[in-house]
Protein backbone atom coordinates (compact mmCIF):
# COMPACT_ATOMS: atom_id res chain seq x y z
CA UNK A 1 0.00 0.00 0.00
CA UNK A 2 2.84 2.47 0.88
CA UNK A 3 4.19 1.61 -2.47
CA UNK A 4 1.05 2.67 -4.51
CA UNK A 5 0.82 5.83 -2.34
CA UNK A 6 4.35 7.00 -3.46
CA UNK A 7 3.82 5.92 -7.02
CA UNK A 8 0.37 8.39 -6.77
CA UNK A 9 2.46 11.05 -5.22
CA UNK A 10 4.99 10.98 -8.08
CA UNK A 11 2.19 11.22 -10.70
CA UNK A 12 0.76 14.49 -9.54
CA UNK A 13 3.94 16.86 -10.31
CA UNK A 14 3.86 15.12 -13.92
CA UNK A 15 0.56 15.61 -14.04
CA UNK A 16 0.62 19.29 -13.04
CA UNK A 17 3.75 19.82 -15.25
CA UNK A 18 1.70 18.51 -17.91
CA UNK A 19 -1.25 20.76 -17.82
CA UNK A 20 0.93 23.70 -17.23
CA UNK A 21 3.39 22.42 -20.96
CA UNK A 22 -0.16 22.40 -21.98
CA UNK A 23 -1.24 25.74 -21.48
CA UNK A 24 1.63 27.99 -22.13
CA UNK A 25 1.91 25.85 -26.00
CA UNK A 26 -1.78 26.47 -26.48
CA UNK A 27 -1.05 29.89 -26.22
CA UNK A 28 1.54 29.84 -28.69
CA UNK A 29 -0.91 29.99 -31.38
CA UNK A 30 -3.03 32.60 -30.41
CA UNK A 31 -2.74 36.14 -31.92
CA UNK A 32 -1.48 38.05 -29.06
CA UNK A 33 -2.95 41.14 -30.46
CA UNK A 34 -6.66 39.67 -29.96
CA UNK A 35 -8.57 41.18 -27.30
CA UNK A 36 -12.27 40.22 -27.60
CA UNK A 37 -14.76 42.48 -26.43
CA UNK A 38 -18.06 42.09 -25.00
CA UNK A 39 -19.31 45.03 -27.47
CA UNK A 40 -18.79 43.47 -30.49
CA UNK A 41 -22.60 42.04 -31.22
CA UNK A 42 -24.01 45.03 -29.30
CA UNK A 43 -24.82 48.81 -29.74
CA UNK A 44 -22.32 51.12 -29.59
CA UNK A 45 -22.37 52.92 -26.08
CA UNK A 46 -24.10 56.12 -26.18
CA UNK A 47 -21.99 59.38 -26.27
CA UNK A 48 -22.12 62.82 -26.61
CA UNK A 49 -18.63 64.78 -26.37
CA UNK A 50 -17.39 68.01 -27.55
CA UNK A 51 -15.62 68.06 -31.10
CA UNK A 52 -12.01 68.62 -30.62
CA UNK A 53 -12.38 71.51 -33.31
CA UNK A 54 -15.65 73.24 -32.26
CA UNK A 55 -15.52 72.70 -28.47
CA UNK A 56 -19.71 74.33 -28.52
CA UNK A 57 -20.68 71.44 -30.71
CA UNK A 58 -21.61 68.05 -29.64
CA UNK A 59 -20.60 64.56 -31.24
CA UNK A 60 -22.94 61.35 -30.72
CA UNK A 61 -24.58 58.05 -31.81
CA UNK A 62 -27.08 59.85 -33.71
CA UNK A 63 -23.36 61.33 -35.91
CA UNK A 64 -22.51 57.83 -36.92
CA UNK A 65 -26.01 55.95 -37.10
CA UNK A 66 -26.88 55.23 -40.73
CA UNK A 67 -24.04 54.67 -42.37
CA UNK A 68 -21.05 52.13 -42.00
CA UNK A 69 -18.33 53.72 -39.96
CA UNK A 70 -15.39 53.07 -38.15
CA UNK A 71 -14.40 55.00 -34.68
CA UNK A 72 -10.53 55.23 -34.34
CA UNK A 73 -9.28 56.11 -30.66
CA UNK A 74 -5.90 57.67 -30.62
CA UNK A 75 -4.02 60.28 -28.87
CA UNK A 76 -1.46 62.99 -29.91
CA UNK A 77 1.08 61.13 -26.99
CA UNK A 78 0.51 57.34 -28.74
CA UNK A 79 3.46 56.47 -31.28
CA UNK A 80 1.49 53.54 -32.83
CA UNK A 81 -1.12 55.90 -33.74
CA UNK A 82 1.73 57.86 -35.75
CA UNK A 83 2.12 54.22 -37.34
CA UNK A 84 -1.27 53.94 -38.36
CA UNK A 85 -1.91 57.56 -39.48
CA UNK A 86 -1.32 56.89 -43.22
CA UNK A 87 -3.38 53.68 -43.20
CA UNK A 88 -6.47 55.44 -42.02
CA UNK A 89 -5.76 57.77 -44.59
CA UNK A 90 -5.32 55.11 -47.03
CA UNK A 91 -9.38 54.21 -45.73
CA UNK A 92 -10.08 57.46 -46.32
CA UNK A 93 -9.36 57.65 -49.88
CA UNK A 94 -11.06 54.93 -50.30
CA UNK A 95 -14.27 55.69 -49.02
CA UNK A 96 -14.52 55.01 -45.53
CA UNK A 97 -16.26 56.98 -43.27
CA UNK A 98 -14.06 57.55 -40.28
CA UNK A 99 -14.77 59.18 -36.90
CA UNK A 100 -12.30 59.82 -34.44
CA UNK A 101 -12.30 59.82 -30.20
CA UNK A 102 -8.86 61.66 -29.26
CA UNK A 103 -8.45 59.95 -25.70
CA UNK A 104 -7.11 61.45 -22.82
CA UNK A 105 -5.65 64.14 -24.99
CA UNK A 106 -5.31 68.05 -25.12
CA UNK A 107 -7.12 70.18 -27.68
CA UNK A 108 -3.46 71.79 -28.94
CA UNK A 109 -1.48 68.73 -28.98
CA UNK A 110 -4.49 66.94 -30.84
CA UNK A 111 -4.63 69.75 -33.38
CA UNK A 112 -0.61 70.02 -33.57
CA UNK A 113 -0.58 65.95 -33.95
CA UNK A 114 -3.76 65.98 -37.10
CA UNK A 115 -1.69 68.97 -38.81
CA UNK A 116 1.29 67.42 -39.14
CA UNK A 117 0.03 63.62 -39.27
CA UNK A 118 -3.61 63.90 -41.23
CA UNK A 119 -6.67 64.02 -40.36
CA UNK A 120 -8.64 61.24 -41.93
CA UNK A 121 -11.91 61.27 -39.60
CA UNK A 122 -15.09 63.41 -40.47
CA UNK A 123 -15.51 65.08 -36.88
CA UNK A 124 -13.26 63.86 -33.57
CA UNK A 125 -15.43 63.29 -30.13
CA UNK A 126 -12.57 65.37 -27.31
CA UNK A 127 -12.40 63.14 -24.67
CA UNK A 128 -9.75 64.79 -22.47
CA UNK A 129 -10.21 62.86 -19.18
CA UNK A 130 -10.54 59.22 -21.26
CA UNK A 131 -14.06 58.82 -19.04
CA UNK A 132 -15.93 58.00 -22.50
CA UNK A 133 -13.35 55.47 -23.47
CA UNK A 134 -14.01 53.24 -20.74
CA UNK A 135 -17.66 52.92 -22.10
CA UNK A 136 -15.98 51.42 -25.16
CA UNK A 137 -13.94 49.08 -23.48
CA UNK A 138 -10.51 50.56 -24.55
CA UNK A 139 -7.60 49.12 -22.81
CA UNK A 140 -5.17 51.27 -25.14
CA UNK A 141 -4.56 53.04 -28.32
CA UNK A 142 -5.11 52.85 -31.02
CA UNK A 143 -8.10 50.80 -30.97
CA UNK A 144 -10.96 50.65 -34.17
CA UNK A 145 -14.48 49.64 -34.24
CA UNK A 146 -16.51 49.02 -37.50
CA UNK A 147 -20.14 50.05 -36.55
CA UNK A 148 -23.13 48.97 -39.49
CA UNK A 149 -25.64 51.19 -40.35
CA UNK A 150 -27.42 50.09 -37.51
CA UNK A 151 -25.00 51.24 -34.45
CA UNK A 152 -23.81 47.92 -33.77
CA UNK A 153 -20.25 46.95 -33.02
CA UNK A 154 -19.26 44.53 -35.69
CA UNK A 155 -15.21 44.61 -35.12
CA UNK A 156 -13.25 45.86 -32.92
CA UNK A 157 -9.69 45.99 -34.05
CA UNK A 158 -6.89 46.65 -31.01
CA UNK A 159 -3.76 48.14 -31.64
CA UNK A 160 -2.32 49.19 -35.07
CA UNK A 161 -4.43 48.17 -38.57
CA UNK A 162 -1.44 47.94 -40.61
CA UNK A 163 -1.56 48.68 -44.61
CA UNK A 164 -2.30 44.65 -45.09
CA UNK A 165 -5.56 44.44 -42.55
CA UNK A 166 -6.91 47.60 -43.96
CA UNK A 167 -7.20 45.65 -47.75
CA UNK A 168 -7.49 42.37 -46.67
CA UNK A 169 -9.93 43.26 -43.33
CA UNK A 170 -11.41 46.55 -43.07
CA UNK A 171 -12.24 47.60 -46.84
CA UNK A 172 -13.62 44.17 -47.66
CA UNK A 173 -15.57 44.11 -44.18
CA UNK A 174 -16.65 47.80 -44.98
CA UNK A 175 -17.74 47.20 -48.39
CA UNK A 176 -19.91 43.75 -47.28
CA UNK A 177 -21.98 45.45 -44.13
CA UNK A 178 -22.34 48.80 -46.90
CA UNK A 179 -24.03 46.18 -49.22
CA UNK A 180 -26.49 45.07 -46.44
CA UNK A 181 -29.66 46.19 -46.12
Amino acid sequence: MKRFRWWLWGLIPLALFAVLIWALFGGLGRNPRFIPSPLVGKPAPAFSLPSLYHPDQRISNADIRGRVVLVNVFASWCVACTEEAPVLDYLHRNGVAIYGLDYSDTRSAAKAWLKRYGNPYRAIAFDPRGEQALNWGIWGVPETFVIDRNGIIVRKFTGIITLEMAKTRVLPLVHKLEKEK
